[in-house]
């Protein structure tokens, strides 16, 4: 959301223009005014990157082997391609 954000902040639209452009264009109602609101600040304050920040609160047992290949498992039987 943050890099879709990003673009219109760079052409000068407000937080409530680009909450606008985020539900016009891709349909969200996910992601509220103040988050937009937050992330328009921070990108026009701190040139914010886009990427993810590393995140010490992430448990370490959701990367463990047995974690990915459930993941893997499920992605399979919900995304295979013919």
């Amino acid at each position: 959301m943050r890099t879709l954000i990003k673009f219109p902040v760079l052409l000068g639209k407000s937080a409530l223009e680009c909450c606008k452009l985020l539900k016009k264009g891709i349909g969200t109602r996910d992601t509220p005014y103040e988050t937009v609101r937050r992330w328009v600040n921070a990108i026009k304050n701190d040139g914010e990157e886009t990427d993810n920040a590393s995140r010490s609160t992430i448990p370490t047992s959701a990367t463990d082997e047995r974690h990915m290949e459930q993941v893997k498992s499920v992605l399979g039987r919900t995304c295979s391609v013919p």
